[in-house]
């Protein structure tokens, strides 16, 4: 058996509960999710994810927001998109663009 070192977490019972229902849920323990976290980590370098900081009340901003048009929705281009029945012939529209 390979050694082991020991790591010692502190964190709120509730979030360890959650986190042993779900990773229980894949087969895991909370030490098991912890090495993949740990061994990713090294793989890459980083975080094996996105580390982003939510503000609170932030509102974000979009185009469609600023400019006073409503935003878009499910649907609302249909008929003025489409798709060339051959992927790799070029788009008449935009064959000025690709000189």
């Amino acid at each position: 058996m390979p050694r082991s070192a020991v790591l010692n977490l502190r964190i709120e019972p509730e979030v360890k509960a959650d986190a042993e229902k779900l990773f229980g849920s894949f087969g895991l323990t909370v030490t098991d999710a912890v090495n993949v976290f740990l061994r990713q980590s090294i793989m890459i370098g980083g975080f094996p994810f996105e580390l982003v900081q939510q503000r609170p009340n932030m509102v974000i901003q979009t185009a469609e927001a600023s400019s006073g048009r409503p935003p878009f929705e499910f649907g609302c281009m249909n008929g003025q998109i489409w798709m060339s029945d051959d992927f790799d012939a070029p788009l008449e529209d935009f064959q000025e663009y690709m000189e």
